[in-house]
């Protein structure tokens, strides 16, 4: 998180390929509850995930509990002193957003934060086009399984001043949308399995963490409870093997050297 807090505010475009529990969706829960409490009034947040279904146990799980979190923070603070509690938006959950509140109270759609479900066979990515704010921020969890469609509709939001996109994914294949959006601006000859940041063709930022470099892996024990551990690391490296392409995505995040012919 420290890592990509480094970059995020100057990269308008910027890709996070990690291996399996690696914080990715943690940080872009976090990352979109946070810069929606800064900005109320001018922020909108889409979050794009395979599914509202899928995105329960990942992305969208983790906002609804930290906007819970902060919810319950903020009454105590009123609460202490003696004011009604106000927060800036209000939790749908069964729609997947937190709509935002003017300050007379009533909705305000504009701002706030949305899922966008983006996987196959979802049409909502095209719904994207329109949208326009002060702040508007695309954050796509787990990019690999989303549609190429996702990338029409960002050259259209690219015309916000202030938009950015942040998207997130164990690297699976170099044609898929997360292989493209991280594709080095050099072509992939130009990196190798010790590097950990590069540009991307389309004038962003890729950061990658790997698997084998994890705190928990590299003390042995876990140090950070639900970052990849070594017991983990090696329960993968059992069932794929150390130079397959399952094992390189889920714990390197990098092209496979031998290729995609396994997958």
């Amino acid at each position: 998180s420290e890592t990509i807090l480094r970059h995020v505010r100057e990269e308008k475009l910027m890709a996070i390929s990690g291996h399996a529990s690696s914080g990715k969706s943690a940080f872009l829960s976090m990352y979109a509850v946070c810069m929606f409490l800064l900005f109320p009034e001018n922020t909108k947040v889409l979050i794009t995930s395979t599914s509202l279904k899928d995105s329960r146990n990942r992305v969208w799980g983790e906002v609804e509990r930290m906007w819970n979190e902060s919810a319950r923070y903020f009454g105590s603070l009123y609460s202490y002193l003696k004011i009604p509690p106000v927060l800036p938006g209000k939790l749908v959950s069964s729609a997947g957003k937190i709509t935002g509140l003017n300050a007379d109270g009533k909705p305000n759609d504009l701002v706030g934060i949305a899922l966008v479900a983006g996987g196959k066979g979802n049409d909502d990515v095209s719904n994207l086009i329109g949208f326009k704010a002060k702040n508007l921020l695309l954050l796509a969890d787990e990019l690999p399984l989303l549609t190429h469609a996702l990338y029409d509709a960002t050259s259209n939001l690219m015309a916000n001043d202030g938009f950015k996109m942040l998207a997130s994914g164990n690297f699976s294949s170099q044609f898929d949308p997360m292989g493209l959006f991280c594709e080095p601006a050099d072509g992939w000859n130009s990196v190798d399995e010790n590097t950990f940041e590069w540009r991307t063709r389309v004038n962003g930022l890729c950061i990658r963490f790997d698997g084998e470099l994890s705190p928990n892996v590299r003390a042995g024990k876990q140090v950070y409870p639900g970052l990849l551990t070594k017991e983990g690391l090696d329960d993968i490296k059992a069932r794929f093997g150390p130079k397959s392409p399952g094992y390189y995505r889920m714990v390197k995040s990098f092209p496979c050297p031998t290729g995609a012919t396994d997958t």
